[in-house]
């Protein structure tokens, strides 16, 4: 394998193995609570750092696999402690080999299907990588589009997206884990556990794609079931992107959608 040339803190440095930590001049340099900013654990396969001046945790992870299950896996593994959106002290960014692992392009032949279907395109780009998206969500339409992992469209479910006050926001999702009640996984402080019924059987957790960076970051806009179908159709949810509970189910068995998979909102 040869060198790539890696940019972090705006310091580029190379690396044929593993990254290693490249720190900013010492008068950008801080202390928070006698330790340096800068930690690297290349025995992890990853560098941690800090973030000045948010003081927000910085990971990248570098990952070799290739095939489809075991990046799941470790997309689990690595986010298990960063789950619960609003105690997420983390950005992470998606690594250039997990990208080639999702590296597709939308075949012709399918492409034209999806357009017989008169439905949107799955295909999409992060960090210049073309990758497909596993659902698209259409706002205007409230209609959520599964695709295959080809990008051949599957199947449409109705959904409710966000009030005017509380939008759905548009962009890129990044799944991190397929939530189930009664989510005992979920701080006791939650909502989702406090009122499980309100998001229905599952909930598909994500975190925001920033699609030239590859960083993704806290979300709260999710996928999920709901106590009350008849909002289904409109512009009724806090951000979430509400379904059916018969249809959250259909999504999530359908095995389709996985952890390290993407949803694009527009």
């Amino acid at each position: 394998m040869g060198e790539k040339s890696t940019l972090i803190g705006q310091k580029k440095f190379s690396n044929p193995a593993v990254k290693q930590t490249v720190k900013p001049e010492k008068s950008s340099a801080k202390k928070i609570q006698g330790k340096s900013i800068w930690e690297s654990s290349p025995e992890k396969g990853y560098v941690k750092q800090w973030k000045y001046p948010e003081e927000c945790k910085v990971k990248t992870f570098k990952y070799p696999e290739i095939d489809k299950q075991t990046r799941q896996k470790n997309v689990v593994d690595r986010l298990y402690e960063i789950d619960k959106p609003t105690k997420d002290p983390y950005i992470t960014q998606i690594t250039m080999d997990e990208l080639k692992s999702h590296q597709h392009m939308l075949d012709p032949q399918i492409e034209k299907f999806n357009e017989q279907q008169k439905v949107p395109s799955p295909q999409l780009k992060v960090r210049g990588v073309p990758v497909l998206a596993q659902i698209v969500v259409n706002k205007k339409a409230h209609k959520t589009y599964l695709y295959d992992d080809n990008g051949k469209f599957v199947k449409n479910y109705s959904d409710a997206v966000g009030k005017p006050e509380t939008p759905t926001p548009s962009g890129l999702l990044y799944v991190t884990r397929i939530g189930n009640a009664p989510y005992n996984h979920a701080d006791d402080t939650q909502k989702v556990k406090k009122t499980p019924s309100d998001y229905g059987p599952h909930v598909i957790y994500d975190r925001f794609l920033d699609a030239k960076s590859g960083n993704t970051t806290i979300s709260g806009t999710f996928l999920h079931g709901t106590n009350a179908p008849s909002s289904i159709g409109g512009n009724r949810s806090h951000g979430c992107v509400r379904h059916k509970n018969s249809d959250i189910e259909a999504l999530v068995h359908s095995k389709l959608v996985n952890p390290g998979d993407f949803i694009k909102i527009e």
